[in-house]
């Protein structure tokens, strides 16, 4: 699980993998870990630089002809197909998860 926290400007990342000793990470599995964090530190700054923030990432996909959209639906998914999962936690807080490889 890959977890994003904000609350007024500070943002801490969390990978968190829970794996058996016996069992190796393999190399796509790394890519694909360092993929979301960077998807996840971009929707950070999207939400960074917004007055207020939405009540779900999708509100963030709808643009209009003097405004393009800020993401795009590609945005809101990890490197495993998984959507991004976003919870308002207040006015200005938040928190972005992926589930990672195992969905949880």
């Amino acid at each position: 699980m890959l977890s994003v926290f904000t609350a007024f400007g500070a943002v801490l990342i969390v990978a968190a993998t829970v794996t058996p000793s016996c069992q190796r990470v393999s190399a796509g599995n790394q890519a694909r870990r360092a993929t979301t964090v960077a998807t996840i530190a971009c929707i950070r700054t999207v939400l960074a630089n917004q007055k207020s923030l939405p009540n779900s990432l999708s509100e963030l996909t709808v643009g209009s002809e003097s405004h393009p959209a800020l993401l795009t639906d590609v945005n809101l998914r990890d490197s495993w197909g998984h959507p991004i999962l976003y919870r308002k936690t207040g006015e200005t807080n938040f928190v972005l998860r992926s589930a990672g490889p195992d969905r949880q």
